[in-house]
C-alpha cells in the first residue's frame, strides 16, 4: 500500500501547500492535506490528531506566517513528541527568529531544536515552485533525514532571510557584488516612486512659489533644491521603517540630491553603506547593457563626477546587493514595454475615460485629450512597426525622454539648459502635466511589476488620482463582496484596543527627528524584525482576502512598541490623537474612513467605473489619511486587500458601502 503524507500548512500558504500534495499525489502518495480543499484519502479518519498518527510522515510547511499559527505548531508539535524521524520541514524562505511569537514556548523551542539538528528543504521566500526541490522532498521520502547543513539566521542579513544570491567578480573594474533574483527578494519588498529622479513631489503642484519657480527653470531651480531633497529623504525614509528591502535604481543614487548626499556625505555615509551591506538596499541595474554596479564612464548628461567617484569608492569596498530585469538578457524588457505603451495608449477608451474624469475633463477637453493620446499611438506606430505585421522596426530612441521630448517638454536648442533632464515644460503642448504624470506612474510601475514587489507611492498623491497610481500595476485575479467587505470593517471597529497604545506616541511619530543612522539601528531592533515578519504575513494574504484583523491589531501594537523602545526625542508636552484610517479605492472612487476613540468619519471622492468588474483595494494606516500632514510622520499605507470587485456596476458597489458606513454611525466629511 503506498505511504500516507500528512500536509501540516497555514491556510495563507495554501497555493504552495496544495502544489506539494498535488506533486506527491502524482508519485503516488496518499495525501491528507484538508479535506475541504483537496478531496484525497477520504478513508482517513476525520480527527487530526489520528490522521498525523496514522501518517508514515508528516510534511510541515513553515513559513513568516506558519509558525504564528497556534494549531501549525500544535500539529508539528505532536509529530516531533511521537515520531520526529517521521517529520520533514518544507521552509519557505530563511527561517529567521523573528518569525516566531514566542521564543521561549516549549513547542517552539523543540522546533528550532529539531531544525538545527536535521536537515530541512528550504524554497525562496516567495514559494517558488522548482523541480530541483519537489525532488529533494521525494528524495527524503526515500531516504529519511540526514544531518542539517543550514543553521537559523540570527542575524540582521536580510537579503539571505530570502534567498542566497550569486557572487560575482567584476573583471573590468575589479570589484565583487551579489547578483540579486526576483526570488531572492523578502515579500516586503518597496519599490520607491519618489526616488525616481524625474518624479515631481506633490508640493510644487501644491505651492504657488514653488511652481512659478518650477516652470522656469525646472529641476535645476535653486529654490527647490532644498525642498526636493527633502521631499526624497521624507520618502527614502518612512519606506526603510516599514519595508525590509528596497530597490533602487542605480542611475537614481547617481542623480538624487538625497541619495547622493547618503554616500558623499561622512555624516550619513556610514549608515548608508550599512543598508547596502546587509542588502535593505538593493541596486537596480537599469540600462541595456548594465552589468555591474560600477560607473564605467560618465552618461551623457551632466552628472557629478565627485558623486561617481564616491561611488565607484564604495563599490570597490563594499559588495552591493543587484539586481536586473533579467541578467540572461543585455537588453531591458522596459524599452519593449514602453513601445507597446505608447502604441497602445490609445485603445482603452473606458481606463481613458476614468482617468480624464480623474483629472477633471469636460466633455470638451476629454475629446482633445483623447485626440493628443491618438496622436502618441500613430507616431509610436509609425517609428517601431512595419505596416501590416506586428514587427518591431526598431526600439531604439522611443523612450521615456523620446516622450518627454515630443509631448511634455520644451524643445532642445542653442544653450537650452537640458530641457529633458530638468523637465522643463511646454506650456504650447496640450495636456503635459496629466501626460507627465501617466508616463512617470507607468514607467515606475513597470519595474515594481517585474520584480513583484511594493509599489511605494508617496503619501501626497491626491486622492483624486489614486485610479491613475493603480491603473498600470499587475493585481491578483480575486475578487470581493461588498458584503465580505462591510463584515471586515464591522469585525475592526468593534476591536480597537490599540488606540490606547498610539496614544503614548509623541514627536518620534515626525519624520523631521529622524536621520538615517537612526533609522538604521531602529531596523536593527527584535522587535522591530517581529514588525516586519508579522507585516509580511498580511502582505501574503492581501491576494487572498484572507485578512486577519485581530492579527491588525497586532501589527500595530508591534508597530508602537518598537517605537517606545526606540525613543526619537522629548515629547515636549506633544500628544498623539489615536486614530487609524482606511481607504478603499473602488474603480476611480476612493471613500477614506477615520476612526478615533470618540469619532467616526469618512470623505467620499466619486469617480467613474468600469461597466463591470472594477480595481479594489483595501489600505489601513496608522492616523488621520485625511490629514494633508499625515505625509510628515512616519506612518505608511498597508494594502490589506488588492484585486477586483465581484461583477457588478462599480456605483452599486460604492452605494451598498456607503449605506453601511451611515447606518454604523460614520459622519461625512464634507
Amino acid at each position: 500500500m503506498s505511504q500516507k503524507i500528512f500536509i501540516s500548512y497555514s491556510h495563507t500558504d495554501y497555493v504552495f501547500a496544495n502544489a506539494v500534495g498535488r506533486y506527491l499525489l502524482r508519485r503516488g502518495y496518499r495525501v491528507w492535506i484538508d479535506s475541504k480543499q483537496l478531496k484525497v484519502g477520504m478513508d482517513w479518519s476525520e480527527d487530526i490528531d489520528e490522521a498525523i498518527r496514522s501518517a508514515d510522515y508528516l510534511l510541515g510547511i513553515l513559513s513568516a506566517d506558519s509558525v504564528r499559527r497556534p494549531e501549525v505548531i500544535r500539529e508539528i508539535s505532536l509529530a516531533l513528541r511521537n515520531s520526529p524521524e517521521k517529520l520533514l520541514l518544507v521552509v519557505i524562505g530563511r527561517i529567521h527568529d523573528s518569525w516566531f511569537a514566542n521564543l521561549k514556548n516549549p513547542d517552539v523551542q523543540r522546533l528550532l531544536k529539531h531544525l538545527k539538528k536535521y536537515q530541512h528543504i528550504e524554497f525562496n521566500g516567495r514559494g517558488d515552485i522548482t523541480e530541483a526541490n519537489m525532488q529533494h522532498i521525494a528524495d527524503f521520502l526515500a531516504n529519511g533525514h540526514s544531518p542539517a547543513e543550514r543553521q537559523i539566521l540570527p542575524e540582521n542579513d536580510y537579503i539571505a532571510v530570502n534567498g542566497t544570491p550569486e557572487p560575482i567578480l567584476d573583471v573590468q573594474s575589479g570589484i565583487h557584488f551579489f547578483k540579486v533574483q526576483t526570488y531572492d527578494l523578502s515579500i516586503s519588498t518597496g519599490y520607491p516612486f519618489a526616488l525616481d529622479n524625474q518624479w515631481i513631489p506633490e508640493v510644487i503642484f501644491e505651492d504657488k512659489s514653488l511652481w512659478y519657480s518650477f516652470e522656469k527653470d525646472g529641476f535645476a531651480s535653486k529654490e527647490l533644491v532644498d525642498v526636493i531633497k527633502e521631499e526624497q529623504l521624507r520618502c527614502f525614509y518612512s519606506a526603510l521603517i516599514h519595508m525590509r528591502q528596497l530597490i533602487i535604481n542605480k542611475s537614481a543614487i547617481l542623480n538624487t540630491r538625497a541619495l547622493r548626499a547618503c554616500y558623499m556625505e561622512d555624516e550619513e555615509r556610514d549608515a548608508f553603506v550599512g543598508l547596502l551591506k546587509n542588502g535593505s538596499i538593493v541596486v537596480f541595474l537599469y540600462g541595456d547593457g548594465e552589468m555591474t554596479p560600477h560607473v564605467q564612464t560618465l552618461p551623457k548628461y551632466e552628472t557629478d563626477r565627485k558623486a561617481i567617484e564616491s561611488w565607484n569608492r564604495l563599490c570597490r569596498d563594499t559588495p552591493v546587493y543587484c539586481i536586473r530585469e533579467n541578467w540572461g538578457k543585455s537588453i531591458d524588457q522596459h524599452s519593449i514595454d514602453f513601445v507597446k505603451f505608447c502604441c497602445t495608449i490609445a485603445d482603452d477608451i473606458e481606463d481613458n475615460e476614468i482617468l480624464s474624469d480623474s483629472f477633471g475633463m469636460d466633455a470638451v477637453q476629454r475629446l482633445q485629450f483623447f485626440s493628443v493620446l491618438k496622436d502618441i499611438a500613430v507616431q509610436g506606430f509609425v517609428r517601431t512597426r512595419m505596416t501590416g505585421t506586428n514587427i518591431y522596426k526598431s526600439i531604439k530612441g522611443l523612450s521615456r525622454s523620446y516622450f518627454y521630448k515630443n509631448f511634455i517638454v520644451r524643445d532642445e536648442g542653442p544653450g537650452s539648459p537640458q530641457p529633458t533632464l530638468n523637465c522643463l515644460f511646454d506650456n504650447g503642448k496640450p495636456f503635459h502635466l496629466e501626460l507627465k504624470r501617466i508616463v512617470d506612474i507607468y514607467y515606475n510601475s513597470l519595474f515594481t511589476n517585474y520584480f513583484k514587489c511594493l509599489a511605494l507611492l508617496p503619501q501626497d498623491m491626491p486622492t483624486e488620482l489614486t485610479f491613475l497610481s493603480q491603473l498600470y500595476l499587475n493585481h491578483p485575479s480575486n475578487n470581493v463582496e461588498e458584503t465580505e467587505l462591510e463584515y471586515a470593517l464591522s469585525e475592526i471597529l468593534t476591536y480597537q484596543d490599540f488606540l490606547d497604545d498610539l496614544e503614548a506616541l509623541g514627536e518620534e511619530i515626525y519624520l523631521r527627528n529622524w536621520n538615517l543612522e537612526q533609522v538604521l539601528r531602529f531596523r536593527q531592533q527584535f522587535v522591530w524584525l517581529e514588525y516586519i515578519s508579522t507585516l509580511e504575513a498580511t502582505i501574503r494574504r492581501s491576494a487572498t482576502w484572507q485578512v486577519d484583523f485581530s492579527e491588525l491589531s497586532g501589527l500595530v501594537q508591534k508597530f508602537v512598541q518598537s517605537l517606545r523602545l526606540f525613543h526619537i526625542k522629548p515629547s515636549d508636552g506633544f500628544t498623539f490623537r489615536p486614530c487609524f484610517s482606511f481607504r478603499i479605492n473602488i474603480g476611480g472612487s476612493v471613500i477614506e474612513l477615520v476612526v478615533g476613540k470618540d469619532y467616526r468619519l469618512y470623505r467620499d471622492v466619486v469617480g467613474s467605473y468600469r461597466d463591470n468588474q472594477n480595481p479594489l483595494q483595501v489600505c489601513f494606516q496608522i492616523g488621520n489619511i485625511t490629514d494633508p500632514s499625515i505625509k510628515d510622520t512616519i506612518f505608511y499605507s498597508i494594502t490589506l486587500f488588492d484585486g477586483y470587485t465581484i461583477y457588478s456596476p462599480g456605483n452599486i458597489y460604492h452605494d451598498k458601502l456607503i449605506s453601511f458606513l451611515k447606518n454604523n454611525n460614520f459622519l461625512e466629511i464634507i
